[in-house]
């Protein structure tokens, strides 16, 4: 009987650590879950793209929560140019901020075509490459998405 007793308890041991490490396991993924992180690439000079990127930043918030999803915009390239303050896509930068969006140029590339800071859109960031910013986002588990 002792011997059954001692094996009863181990089983009823093992079970406990295993459910209560089950239940800290779930508490520990809810109380550290990760916000979505997404990095949308922009690097054409085409209104179509730059519509469909706006519309991913929407259907983004709209699937996740404002505070749930963390996205980038990030130019390069002959994206640059529909950056500029006057821009035929410059009026859907502020729609894309008020949802949480950041909307990125890239360095480089405004040299490339002789952009200054002062012919950006306001209420931009910046960074030195586009393409090393979006490499760097990628390592820290970021999703890259070309619309």
């Amino acid at each position: 009987m002792l011997r059954l007793d001692s094996v009863l308890r181990r089983a009823v041991v093992a079970t406990v650590i295993a459910v209560a490490g089950a239940g800290f396991v779930q508490t520990g993924l809810s109380q550290d879950k990760a916000r979505e992180r997404v990095v949308l690439q922009v690097s054409d000079d085409n209104d179509k793209n730059w519509t469909t990127a706006f519309n991913v930043v929407n259907n983004l918030t709209n699937a996740y929560g404002k505070g749930n999803v963390e996205i980038e915009l990030v130019a390069f390239s002959d994206g640059i140019q529909s950056l500029t303050f006057d821009s035929k896509v410059q009026g859907r930068f502020a729609g894309a901020r008020e949802r949480g969006a950041r909307i990125i140029a890239c360095e480089n590339s405004m040299g490339r075509f002789k952009l200054k800071r002062g012919d950006m859109a306001a209420d931009i960031d910046y960074v030195p490459t586009g393409v090393v910013h979006m490499m760097k986002r990628q390592r820290e588990g970021w999703i890259i998405i070309r619309p």
